[in-house]
Formats: structure tokens, C-alpha cells, sequence
């Protein structure tokens, strides 16, 4: 049995959508030939703890837990101190509480590469203790990217062949906006000698991978390939969906949902969309499980009775609450790169079965796979007319048409997270053999 070690700050007992790919692959790897041994965070600031996961883990994988270490939680710990407290105490809390999260933001932004680094440097000693041990291969998944750091430092010490995954771009993303210049520059130079120190890179789509390999030498592009995310089909056979009321049709949405994924439009949308059945008798009702951001507080007001707000939910749920869905939101992130992006609710909510609404422009990568599947409908979020009638649509039944049900189960086997784990097992024997460069070839 070969043995990796698992660089990932996020991994359970902390909850949300950052734990799910390394979780499951540390769950399968060992029925490849791999024994992983995980380094991670023991808390992620602002995720919820969700301690069933762990129970996904076979007995052989073992974890070292590295307490986090920033600012934030310095502040977070200090609010939930004095929550509820007014007059003094509560100016005091206040006024602390935005100093600590400035003083936060500040020293993240000084700290390479990023701001988890005092976890990186803590979590480097005890990778150094495990590598002069029985180590093979170094996998780490980022973000975090102080997490791609400590795999740098420990392929420079030990030799050691380094699959890097990036879940997300980095200095590509749609969200990348630094502090300054100079920031920008060491972002760049750390990217950069992480896409070409590493035997393998990884990312979650076709669009990211090339980006991620257009940005090293020619003779390396090779070395980078795509593993999607995925869902794991024994979730949805062991869920019980809630009844639905066939008087109310209701639209889910599974996630942390903010102001740049969705637009007043979309709300406009589900109000008109929600009158027009109530002038026929019925009621459209839009449920969302997760987080909102305050951003879109205001829009979600404004649909009254009809949102209803479920809150934080453990993982082992969420099928359920798929499949008891009359159709499922998903919206994705609008920005520069975002065309590549595929959420990783997308496989789950496709393995579902449940029709879609998909909120996201025709040329990307969601709409892409949309169609692939059959699974629902598209419609760009600014565009309120589109989203009203794609939601009528959604009620009549329409579902965008399907692929035929041989092939749509034939792709769905290769989206279930044990295949996936399969071609990543496959991918670190050939990166521990030597054999790379090796031939990407794009999926169908």
C-alpha cells in the first residue's frame, strides 16, 4: 500500500462545500492502493462544524489537526463573548470587534501566500515528521493555497513527487482582487513556481485547466489535467424526500448564495412567477439551505410568504431536500473566468434528478453540462423575462430536453465520487512512476 499525504486546510468535522472533494477523496483512495494520512485545519471561520462527515472515513485514514491560526477567530471568539449585551459592553464589543477585524484584513494582506500562513508554518513541522517516515506522494488541494506552499517546500526538501488540485483559480478567479501591486506580483510568483514545481496539476474543469496550463512552458502543459467534482449515488439512495404538496411548487437552492451570483432580476422573476400561480390557485415558494449574504437580505424580503428560510443543514441531508424539490436554483458566480467555473452543487444537484434552473450565460461550462444531461433549463441572471418564463416552464414540466436514459446514466457513472477517486489514484501512479508528461484528452 502506497502512502500520500493530504495537504487540505479544510476537511471535516468542518462543514460546507470546500471539504467535500478531499473528504471523499481520502474516503475511496484506499481501494486504489493509496493510504492517505490527512494534515488539515481543525476549523474553517465561518463554516459550521458538521462532525457527521467523518463518519464517511474508513478506519485506516489518519488525520493530524492543526489548530488554525489568524486574527478572525481572535475576533470571532470576542463577538459570540458579549453577544447580546447592550449599552457599554455592547459599544465595547462593537468597537473591538471592527478594530480585530481590521487589524485581521491587515495582517492577511501582508502574509505569503496567503493569510493562513502561521497554520502553513505549524503544519510544515508536522509534514516534515510524516515525510521522513514512509512517504510516496504529496497531494494538496487549494484553496488555501498556503496548503500548494507547504507541498512546495516539501517536494524542495524531500524529493518527493507533488499532484497540486486547484478547486479554484487563484490570481485568475473572479474574485481575485489584491491589496496592491506588489501583492499582485507575489501572488504571481508563488502561482507560478507552484504550476511549475508540481509533477501534476488538477482542476475541476476543462475551462480552468487550460487557463491554469497556458500560464507555464509549453513542454509542461501535459502535466495538466481535469477531475471534475462529483456526487456520491449512495447519498440519494439512503435519502427520504420530504412529501411535496402539489398545490406548491417549490424552487431550492442548496449553498451560500450572494449578489454575484444572482441580481434583482432573479427575485423579480420568482415574484412575478409566484403571482402568476396564485392567480390559478397554486403557490410558488422559494427555499433556501445555507447562508445568504447580506447583500441579497433586501431582495429575499421582498418575496414575503413566499421564501422561506431552512438554515444550516448537515451534509447527510441535503439529498433529501434535493429530491423533495419541485426544481432547484443554481446559480452561478458572474465575473471575468466564470464561464469555466462549475460549482460543485452542480453534480449533486444533477444527481438528483430533480429539473434545474440555471442561472449563467449559454457559452459557459454549467451550460454546457446542462444540456449534456438534460437536466434543465438555462437563462442568464440579469435577464428577468428569460428567468420568468424558463420558471413557468419549470411548472408545466419542461425540463430542456434529456439525453436518453442509457446515457445519461453511463455519464452519471463517471461524475460518482469513487470513479473520480479511481482517475485520481491513476494519475498519482503514473506521476509516482515517472510517466509524465502523459496525454490530456478532453472529455466528452
Amino acid at each position: 500500500m502506497k502512502t500520500v499525504l493530504m495537504i487540505t486546510y479544510e476537511f471535516p468535522p468542518s462543514g460546507g462545500s470546500g471539504v467535500q472533494r478531499s473528504l471523499y477523496f481520502a474516503r475511496h483512495l484506499g481501494e486504489f492502493g493509496w493510504r492517505p494520512i490527512v494534515i488539515q485545519a481543525d476549523r474553517v471561520l465561518g463554516e459550521q462544524q458538521d462532525p457527521g462527515l467523518l463518519r464517511l472515513l474508513p478506519p485506516g485514514v489518519h488525520r493530524h489537526v492543526i489548530p488554525a491560526c489568524e486574527l478572525g477567530i481572535i475576533e470571532e471568539k470576542w463577538r459570540a463573548w458579549l453577544h447580546g449585551r447592550e449599552g457599554f459592553a455592547g459599544r465595547l464589543r462593537e468597537g473591538i470587534g471592527w478594530r480585530l477585524g481590521r487589524a485581521a484584513n491587515s495582517l492577511g494582506s501582508l502574509l505569503v501566500p496567503d493569510e493562513k500562513l502561521f497554520w502553513g508554518i505549524r503544519a510544515l513541522r508536522v509534514a516534515r515528521r510524516i515525510c521522513r517516515r514512509s512517504v510516496n506522494l504529496l497531494y494538496s488541494s487549494a484553496p488555501r493555497f498556503v496548503t500548494h506552499w507547504v507541498a512546495w517546500r516539501l517536494k524542495s526538501r524531500f524529493g518527493l513527487p507533488w499532484v497540486a488540485d486547484f478547486r479554484n483559480m487563484w490570481t485568475q478567479d473572479w474574485a481575485y482582487s489584491p491589496a496592491s501591486v506588489v501583492r499582485r506580483l507575489s501572488d504571481r510568483r508563488y502561482e507560478q513556481a507552484f504550476l511549475n514545481s508540481a509533477d501534476a496539476v488538477v482542476s475541476l474543469s476543462e475551462g480552468n485547466t487550460c487557463c491554469l496550463a497556458s500560464q507555464t512552458r509549453a513542454d509542461r502543459r501535459n502535466r495538466f489535467v481535469t477531475i471534475e467534482n462529483g456526487y456520491d449515488p449512495d447519498l440519494f439512495r439512503n435519502a427520504t424526500p420530504e412529501h411535496r404538496d402539489p398545490g406548491v411548487f417549490v424552487l431550492r437552492y442548496v449553498g451560500v448564495l450572494t449578489a454575484h451570483q444572482v441580481t434583482g432580476e432573479v427575485f423579480n422573476a420568482i415574484r412575478r412567477a409566484a403571482q402568476a400561480l396564485r392567480a390559478q390557485g397554486r403557490q410558488l415558494r422559494f427555499e433556501l439551505y445555507g447562508r445568504f449574504g447580506q447583500d441579497v437580505r433586501a431582495h429575499l424580503e421582498t418575496l414575503g410568504a413566499a421564501f422561506h428560510y431552512g438554515g444550516y443543514v448537515p451534509h447527510d441531508q441535503v439529498p433529501g431536500i434535493l429530491q423533495g424539490a419541485d426544481a432547484l436554483l443554481l446559480a452561478v458566480n458572474q465575473g471575468a473566468h466564470c464561464n469555466g467555473v462549475i460549482p460543485g452543487k452542480a453534480y449533486e444537484y444533477v444527481g438528483s434528478g430533480r429539473p434545474i434552473l440555471c442561472l449563467t450565460p449559454a457559452e459557459g461550462e454549467v451550460s454546457r453540462m446542462m444540456g449534456k444531461f438534460g437536466a434543465g433549463l438555462v437563462a442568464d441572471s440579469t435577464n428577468e423575462e428569460a428567468i420568468y418564463e424558463a420558471l413557468l416552464n419549470l411548472v408545466r414540466g419542461e425540463r430542456g430536453g434529456s439525453a436518453p436514459a442509457g446515457e445519461r446514466s453511463a455519464l452519471l457513472r463517471q461524475l460518482q465520487r469513487r470513479e473520480l477517486t479511481r482517475r485520481l489514484a491513476e494519475l498519482m501512479d503514473r506521476v509516482l512512476s515517472g510517466e509524465v508528461p502523459f496525454t490530456r484528452t478532453r472529455r466528452s
